[in-house]
């Protein structure tokens, strides 16, 4: 198990079916409502990054979650750890997730973000609702990418729409990426692979089919029937931003 928080993840940094959110071009924009309540419910895991190659000839890697549950766990916890090379397959990573409830497509989404870009948008815009007594969840806000496809300088900018009424979203689930955009090596998988090279169950690397779902820890509205226009104001003239090479798009 990888399951890790945002703050503990931050030692490893410097070594069902679901849906990803996606901007893909310039100017694109989506209106969500963040599924968190502080930066402890977002999504953090721990991984060993395996170089793959697609069906086109395209290198990339595959994240295969780490068996240590912490950087105390003894020797022999993850094969990867103990037999890769320190500077490749053997480096733990993290990876995080935000889920998003989409406003324009009526379903929950993951959006994949560094610590970086929660520390500075995520982290500050958390602490203006509490300051202002609102929870996350409650607001509607428009996420915009600005940058071209493949721009080492995109940025993403948040603006809160002040005539969206929010949607109840504490009963919604929120999906596990673990098994699908992380896939789940057995110990046994791992001592294969660093034996010969062997991908345990290579399809699933394609996929997100069969991803376990976990239950949305979104607490109910404290104030009911709000609207985003009673929202603290967050940098209502351009909004926050974070730039790549964050951006995996």
């Amino acid at each position: 198990m990888a399951r890790t928080t945002h703050e503990a993840a931050r030692e490893y940094d410097n070594q069902g079916t679901f849906d990803i959110f996606v901007l893909e071009n310039d100017q694109d924009a989506k209106k969500v409502q963040f599924m968190i309540n502080s930066t402890e419910d977002i999504l953090a895991y721990t991984y060993h990054g395996i170089g793959m190659q697609s069906a086109r000839g395209i290198g990339y890697e595959r994240k295969v979650s780490c068996l240590k549950t912490s950087k105390d766990d003894p020797m022999g916890t993850c094969p990867l750890c103990d037999g890769g090379d320190p500077g490749g397959v053997g480096k733990i990573k993290t990876a995080r997730f935000i889920p998003l409830y989409s406003v324009d497509e009526n379903k929950v989404l993951l959006w994949e973000r560094g610590a970086k870009f929660i520390d500075n948008t995520v982290k500050g815009f958390i602490n203006r609702m509490v300051a202002n007594g609102r929870s996350l969840p409650s607001l509607v806000v428009e996420i915009v990418r600005n940058g071209k496809k493949g721009d080492q300088q995109t940025t993403y900018v948040t603006y809160p729409l002040e005539n969206y009424q929010s949607k109840d979203i504490a009963d919604l689930d929120i999906p596990d990426p673990e098994g699908s955009l992380i896939a789940k090596w057995t110990k046994q998988d791992m001592q294969q692979y660093l034996r010969d090279g062997t991908i345990p169950n290579p399809a699933a690397a394609t996929t997100n089919a069969g991803v376990q779902r976990r239950e949305s820890r979104v607490e109910p509205e404290s104030r009911p029937g709000k609207h985003a226009e009673d929202a603290a104001p967050i940098d209502t003239s351009r909004g926050t931003a974070v730039t790549a090479p964050e951006d995996y798009f």
